[in-house]
């Protein structure tokens, strides 16, 4: 399971913002190499409301599978970059010169980017992280 800190910022009848903060145990992680959570200070995560009691400042644990982490790894950025790389070969290969294979190439990674944008509620199913209090 990957796990981090975070306080409960926010509070309504639909969701839980929680902030997280980079840790120090961040650095004998695992994934530290491609964890957004290690790149910033801090972060914002919204995640749907739980049954359970919660209050605005209260300490709480999030927890993910390290599988749900890996798959947030390919969409985000093995994924991209085959797209980026095979454009590139293709177009540079049988059709233009290098300027404008590379310009194709990242504006192919437009519509990806688009798919996941209008997928985000699908993930938003998929990866769930669960809030565990009393820390």
């Amino acid at each position: 399971m990957i796990q981090h800190e975070g306080t409960i910022i926010e509070l309504n009848e639909a969701k839980v913002t929680i902030r997280l903060y980079k840790q120090s145990a961040c650095a004998g992680c695992h994934a530290k190499g491609s964890c957004s959570v290690v790149d910033q200070s801090e972060i914002i995560l919204d995640l749907p409301l739980p049954p359970e009691n919660l209050h605005i400042g209260q300490k709480v644990l999030l927890e993910g599978s390290v599988s749900m982490g890996m798959q947030a790894i390919v969409y985000a950025f093995v994924i991209p970059l085959v797209i980026l790389i095979f454009t590139l070969v293709i177009f540079q290969h049988y059709f233009f010169s290098e300027l404008i294979s590379g310009a194709v190439s990242l504006l192919m990674l437009v519509p990806y980017y688009l798919v996941l944008y209008l997928k985000r509620d699908t993930l938003k199913r998929k990866f769930v992280f669960r809030i565990k209090t009393g820390i």
